[in-house]
């Protein structure tokens, strides 16, 4: 995630004492904190990023942090391959570890309230937006 000042990632969320902590410290209420987990090489990926850029368009409560699976590939290979990439993101493939990432693309939608909702894999436009809607409204529970 990234502010005026510096990039976070889910690990400072957590050392920041929870979401709702990190949102107030860093005048963010009322946003959408996504983690993107992709691989350079997936087409599903491509597809997706372009799916997450209109969507942010038209919707500004949204924050997105991608973090790439650099495993193979060199960050010369992966800067090359994402060329042009929309969103702001890392090479640590220890959060995908961490949060047992296993299909690409993948994300965590963080709500205002600390909801976390994981989604292994593609997703369509019309289940995305239902999830975010749902996950504002507070009418989702973590998964």
């Amino acid at each position: 995630f990234t502010t005026e000042e510096k990039e976070y990632n889910l690990l400072d969320v957590k050392k920041a004492g929870g979401i709702n902590k990190f949102l107030r410290e860093k005048g963010r209420k009322n946003k959408l904190l996504i983690s993107y987990f992709i691989r350079p090489e997936c087409p599903y990926c491509h597809d997706e990023t372009k799916m997450l850029q209109e969507y942010i368009k038209e919707n500004k409560n949204i924050i997105i942090k991608a973090s790439i699976n650099p495993r193979g590939f060199t960050k010369k290979e992966i800067d090359k391959e994402l060329k042009g990439f929309p969103f702001k993101y890392n090479f640590d493939g220890g959060e995908h570890d961490l949060y047992k990432i296993a299909a690409y693309p993948s994300m965590i939608i963080i709500g205002p309230d600390g909801t976390k909702y994981k989604i292994n894999g593609f997703v369509n436009e019309g289940k995305f937006k239902n999830a975010c809607r749902k996950i504002l409204a507070g009418n989702i529970k973590s998964n």
